[in-house]
């Protein structure tokens, strides 16, 4: 039986994992629908930078879209694959749920003056950084398991 704690970060992160996957899958399939509205609001934010003289948006808007849309994908397989190994209990899950904790608690800050339910994944982002940086739960990741010899003969000095 894994702890509460373990079993709450696993569902976060899957949740996290799969809306990633949808949004990245949502970008590319209805390219046709959202393509034009995201391109007149970047074209706005480059007019607002006044970089239209450097840069032609239209064809970096192309590149950034196809990127995005393929990175929230990859980004969702990773958080999936990292609430895998935290239900195994695997350090290097541990770290790397505390760097994805991290990242959604600076996009939250970020977009929280965009989206004020955005303070709800910065509070449990705190949360779940706070329950993974506790001793007994770095501990608990940090066990080394012991072989059926070491529990049957003891364990070796």
């Amino acid at each position: 039986m894994r702890p509460i704690g373990v079993v709450l970060l696993v569902i976060f992160l899957i949740l996290e994992g799969f809306v990633s996957i949808l949004l990245g899958a949502g970008m590319i399939l209805a390219k046709e629908d959202f393509y034009a509205v995201m391109k007149e609001e970047f074209g706005k934010i480059i007019g607002e930078l006044n970089v239209t003289h450097i840069i032609d948006y239209e064809e970096v808007f192309e590149i950034v879209y196809e990127a995005t849309s393929f990175a929230t994908i990859f980004i969702g397989i990773i958080y999936i694959i990292v609430a895998v190994g935290v239900f195994a209990l695997k350090n290097w899950a541990r770290s790397l749920a505390m760097l994805l904790l991290v990242f959604q608690f600076a996009y939250s800050l970020i977009t929280i003056y965009v989206d004020p339910s955005s303070i709800v994944v910065l509070v449990i982002s705190i949360g779940f950084l706070w329950y993974l940086l506790r001793k007994d739960v770095k501990e608990m990741f940090s066990r080394k398991k012991t072989t059926i010899e070491e529990r049957i003969l003891g364990k070796r000095i």
